[in-house]
């Protein structure tokens, strides 16, 4: 099994963990025993059980340890080190959650990276904090190591991977994407991905996601292989889902010739509000985008164009319409 499906089930968990602002631990078993990974309200605190590099180590590769301060530190201490670090000046605060932030997620890597045979959830076992506070999101988290391991992978296989023409996203997969992109806005992203030492550069992975989602641009090859071990693309452009299209669009013509509402025409029930528009309009494009087509006559890929031009102006009436 490829690294990315061995990471899968853990991963759909943990942004399960991150949507539910789960508060608790997740104990794991593994072939070399048991680790845990404590989340406070969704946010990973705390990853046991596995080896990582020294907090000292790390801040000292970046320059950020003051090591003449830091071997005042008195050993009898009941402090947890990062507290004490900046207790004694050895090092900032901020520089102390940047350095621990890498090693959660370099630890959260070994568990994802490695075979898990069992997990289990539990009340979160009451963590003694320092007087520095830190986390990481379970969902930025996991997206960088997910975004790192494929970009590990041999090219060969991460094309494999990724696959060949065109996809969709499911529902949950436009969730996880939306999710996604809310995190690299927010910069929670990319210095994640540094400590992980990943060479993907994720603004232009995100760039092409965000301009073409569907095709299989070489960007996103480390994404649309992620996505595709966790499930969340659904093949388009078959010979079946082509004739699904063609069936819809009929439907859609036949609507618009009867001057039907905005919401008839997006498939949405009476009850519904206009922030569910855009959603709508997105699942029915999925179908009726002409990109689809390209083998089809000139004239019918016009006609899902027109189709679904009509379309996105019944979208915009409904959400703009008081």
């Amino acid at each position: 099994m490829d690294a990315l499906h061995a990471a899968a089930p853990l991963a759909r968990l943990l942004f399960a963990l991150d949507e539910a602002k789960h508060d608790g631990d997740l104990w794991l078993t593994r072939c070399g025993g048991q680790a845990r990974i404590s989340l406070i309200e969704g946010e990973i605190v705390s990853v046991a059980g596995v080896e990582g590099e020294p907090l000292g180590d790390l801040l000292m590769a970046h320059g950020e340890l003051d090591v003449a301060r830091e071997r005042s530190l008195g050993r009898t201490s009941a402090m947890r080190i990062g507290a004490r670090l900046v207790a004694v000046g050895a090092a900032s605060s901020a520089a102390v959650e940047r350095a621990l932030s890498r090693q959660l997620v370099r630890r959260l890597a070994q568990l994802l990276r490695g075979p898990v045979t069992s997990l289990r959830l539990a009340p979160r076992l009451r963590l003694e904090g320092p007087s520095v506070s830190w986390r990481v999101g379970a969902a930025a988290a996991t997206w960088a190591v997910l975004l790192a391991t494929a970009d590990e992978l041999p090219e060969a296989l991460l094309t494999q991977l990724a696959g060949s023409g065109c996809a969709a996203l499911t529902p949950v997969g436009e969730r996880r994407v939306s999710r996604l992109l809310a995190l690299q806005r927010a910069g929670m992203l990319t210095s994640l991905l540094g400590a992980l030492g990943a060479r993907a550069k994720l603004d232009g992975v995100l760039a092409a996601l965000q301009a073409r989602p569907n095709e299989p641009h070489a960007a996103l090859l480390p994404l649309r292989a992620s996505l595709r071990a966790l499930g969340l693309l659904e093949a388009s452009g078959g010979g079946h889902s082509k004739q699904a299209g063609y069936a819809l669009l009929l439907r859609k013509r036949r609507e618009l010739l009867r001057n039907e509402s905005a919401r008839t025409l997006l498939d949405l029930p009476g009850s519904a509000g206009p922030e569910q528009a855009r959603r709508a309009l997105r699942r029915l494009a999925r179908t009726l985008h002409p990109d689809r087509y390209e083998a089809s006559d000139a004239r019918l890929r016009a006609l899902f164009g027109e189709t679904l031009s009509a379309l996105s102006r019944a979208e915009h009436a409904l959400r703009t319409t008081p």
